[in-house]
């Protein structure tokens, strides 16, 4: 008698699969921790100058300065502080220019004493403007001769606008033992006698 193998059973599957009765739970989040993270980045010390004047890569500054133009005034405050001048006593050394609570209150500015044409007079450096400034006066005094006539207006620290009236070339400006030519506008008045800007301090650096 031979035996007959068994025909498999086919299972039957559900039209719909059940759902799980119990919703997945979120992972606590260690709020207090998150926090003091936080207050932890915070509280670190970072110069993005210091950072670019520092280290080595393959960017060179001038692409650096394309991608983040705000870093130009700082590398040029940060360069400013390698210059010896002599500072008046209501003035402040150059040296000393960035070091405040946590580079807070930074000043751009600082007073000097400087030779033009072997005659001492007190300026303004400041970073802000582009231009040399000095007031008509002042080129009396100097004896300074006009060289062209100029179109150029100067926004004011109050928001008024000053037009310049003429352009004085190569105006030979010496501080300790360092001369250096710029041209410079002359204002009828203006608050300071003479006021270095950043044109000359490019040619300074």
């Amino acid at each position: 008698m031979q035996l007959q193998p068994a025909k498999p059973q086919s299972i039957k599957l559900p039209s719909t699969q059940t759902k799980p009765t119990e919703s997945q739970k979120m992972v606590p989040v260690n709020e207090q921790a998150c926090n003091a993270i936080q207050e932890i980045i915070k509280s670190l010390k970072y110069s993005l100058t210091e950072d670019v004047t520092n280290r080595k890569e393959n960017i060179t500054i001038g692409q650096l300065l394309k991608t983040n133009p705000r870093m130009h005034g700082n590398l040029i405050k940060h360069k400013i502080q390698s210059y010896l001048i002599e500072p008046t006593k209501s003035g402040f050394s150059l040296a000393d220019l960035n070091i405040a609570n946590n580079h807070e209150n930074l000043f751009n500015t600082t007073c000097a004493k400087i030779i033009i044409d072997n005659k001492a007079i007190h300026c303004l450096i400041d970073c802000g403007p582009s231009e040399c400034i000095l007031n008509r006066k002042t080129k009396e005094i100097l004896g300074l001769k006009i060289d062209s006539s100029s179109n150029t207006i100067f926004k004011l620290g109050n928001n008024s606008t000053a037009a310049s009236l003429v352009i004085l070339y190569n105006v030979a400006i010496t501080i300790r033992n360092v001369t250096i030519p710029i041209n410079a506008e002359v204002l009828e008045t203006n608050p300071m006698r003479l006021i270095i800007g950043n044109n000359w301090l490019q040619k300074a650096s």
